[in-house]
């Protein structure tokens, strides 16, 4: 059994949000343990065929039915470099992955949409007033797979300096029916800086949110000349995601870079096995 640990969309030597994938079989029970030591998302790998994977995913405080960067993760560890694709079936749906290159990655997601939310619980969680909020803009809960509540910010300094606590970000994704607050500023046409407070993932921050880009892409009406959204600048892990319209469905894809962080076997797995 092996362990990789990997990290996904980063933007430098630094950056990028850290996932461990299990090549093997092990319980839910043993996952969560090792998400909860590891203190970020895990995924489970198993083989079907030799271009088909089942997958779990799962966080510190559980198992979640989708994670994209889980998703990019997997895609990259087990994935060709001819570009061919590789198919991760979950609880969250079917995902398309292929590399580009040796440290690039595609993975597909469904298409999204957006609707209007009471903007005053996601405000007052982080703390901001309706004045700092983007002209024009709307807070929105949004989602291609997991529903995020989406507030658009003035000012790039303002966002830096969100430190919300986490107990408010709970409550407020308690009433606005959604798993994190997604707070953005628009830097340059299709650029955006982001980050991401999840709703009780057993961390505070994340430094790089997929399902949220998405979800972005998709309430902004699907661009035709995509996303590039920069995200974890605050924690000192920058990250970097690509969306575009996925040409080969009606939903998009998102693009990344990885880069190996460590590599584990388990020998008495292995010793048992033989």
């Amino acid at each position: 059994m092996k362990e990789t640990t990997v990290s996904v969309f980063s933007a430098g030597d630094a950056g990028g949000n850290p996932c461990t994938i299990v090549e093997g079989r092990r319980s839910g029970e043993e996952m969560i343990a090792l998400a909860r030591t590891k203190g970020h998302e895990c995924c489970l790998a198993v083989r079907e065929s030799p271009r088909r994977y089942a997958v779990r995913f799962f966080a510190p405080s559980g198992e979640m039915d989708m994670c994209a960067h889980a998703s990019a993760a997997a895609a990259w560890l087990v994935g060709e470099s001819d570009g061919s694709v590789t198919t991760f079936t979950s609880r969250g749906g079917v995902v398309r992955g292929f590399k580009s290159g040796l440290a690039d990655v595609s993975i597909s997601q469904p298409r999204g949409y957006a609707e209007p939310c009471d903007a005053g619980p996601a405000l007052l969680a982080l703390g901001l007033s309706p004045c700092e909020l983007a002209s024009g803009a709307a807070v929105v809960n949004a989602a291609s797979t997991r529903a995020k509540t989406l507030v658009p910010i003035a000012a790039i300094e303002r966002l830096q300096r969100l430190d919300p606590d986490p107990d408010d970000v709970r409550v407020a994704c308690d009433v606005l029916g959604s798993t994190g607050l997604y707070p953005w500023v628009a830097t340059a046409p299709n650029q955006i800086e982001a980050r991401q407070f999840p709703r009780g993932a057993g961390y505070r921050e994340d430094p790089a949110t997929g399902v949220a880009a998405a979800a972005l892409f998709f309430a902004l009406g699907a661009p035709q000349s995509g996303l590039t959204v920069d995200q974890g600048r605050a924690m000192g892990r920058l990250s970097r995601i690509s969306v575009l319209t996925d040409p080969f469905g009606d939903g998009c894809l998102l693009s990344g870079r990885v880069r190996t962080v460590a590599r584990t076997e388990d020998t008495r797995m292995s010793a048992i096995a033989s």
